[in-house]
């Protein structure tokens, strides 16, 4: 009977610890003018339909974000709380990645800026390694771009254009096989082109865990 009853215990704590949905974000701004840090549902700015999913301090850029979350979403961690404003706001920094259960790092990603951005990066499970990997490619290819705008602004389409944007779709195509299990894979899903079979996409779409399916980034 002893035996049963500490096996029982056993398993009970076995499924306790798989089923913690808790997250910690741990991590750093530069040149942080905040005092507060949010965490938002991605992309949505406006104070009226904008879901906060946590806030913390800030203090000397650094921060630490707690809470917990049924299933994963986009998310992004911003210096500046959501305002009636479907834009970002102007002088706010943030970090894009995927909100689920885990031990989070935000770090810096890039010395450089991007049209007046600085990349930050988290790491920690999965999903959000396989993010920072796309955006830290997709924020050097977004570099090589910028060298192509004339004195006027505009980017002509050129060999070269091509040549980045093809680079970009290969970039997260090679990425979706390794990716079906987890949010990642949805996100890379929606930024391919739209296919014009949209049966090949459905096929995608029934390998990925039916908690995954019932996300908006399904529909």
């Amino acid at each position: 009977m002893k035996r049963i009853i500490l096996l029982v215990a056993i398993v009970a704590a076995v499924c306790s610890c798989s089923a913690d949905k808790s997250y910690t974000i741990k991590g750093q701004f530069a040149d942080c003018n905040s005092d507060s840090v949010w965490l938002i549902e991605s992309p949505d700015y406006d104070a009226i339909t904008a879901n906060i999913l946590a806030s913390a301090p800030c203090v000397d850029g650094k921060f630490v974000l707690t809470g917990k979350i049924d299933i994963p979403v986009v998310g992004v961690i911003t210096t500046v709380r959501p305002v009636l404003s479907e834009e970002v706001p102007e002088g706010a920094q943030q970090c894009e990645l995927i909100v689920e259960p885990g031990e989070l790092i935000m770090t810096i990603g890039s010395d450089s800026e991007l049209m007046g951005q600085k990349l930050y990066l988290v790491n920690g499970t999965k999903a959000n390694d396989a993010l920072c990997n796309l955006n830290k490619s997709s924020f050097e290819l977004g570099q090589e771009l910028e060298k192509l705008r004339n004195e006027d602004g505009a980017v002509a389409v050129t060999n070269d254009i091509i040549a980045i944007y093809d680079a970009y779709q290969e970039n997260i195509k090679s990425s979706l096989m390794d990716n079906l299990d987890n949010m990642f894979g949805l996100i890379i899903l929606e930024r391919l082109d739209s296919p014009d079979d949209p049966e090949s996409t459905r096929i995608f779409l029934d390998r990925f865990p039916d908690n995954l399916k019932q996300t908006s980034y399904t529909t």
